[in-house]
């Protein structure tokens, strides 16, 4: 599955936690990463590091049924 809505703004705890639940094992969950990240600073700056960070740590609540990031550049 993959996961478009993460382009706008992280996917809440709540959100992560309830797919996490709901999915099996082995299942995975691409996400695309935020526009933060891809559109609104200079790719590999410090800003777009930042927010990088604060995604992948928020998105760790999928534990193993994290997938592929995508990350949309323009």
């Amino acid at each position: 599955m993959e996961v478009n809505s993460s382009f706008y703004g992280v996917p809440s705890r709540e959100t992560l936690t309830s797919w996490h639940r709901a999915t099996v094992e082995g299942f995975q969950i691409g996400l695309q990463v935020p526009r933060t990240v891809t559109h609104e600073a200079l790719l590999g700056s410090e800003q777009s590091l930042e927010s990088l960070r604060n995604f992948l740590l928020s998105i760790d609540r999928l534990g193993e049924r994290c997938g592929p990031l995508l990350f949309q550049c323009p």
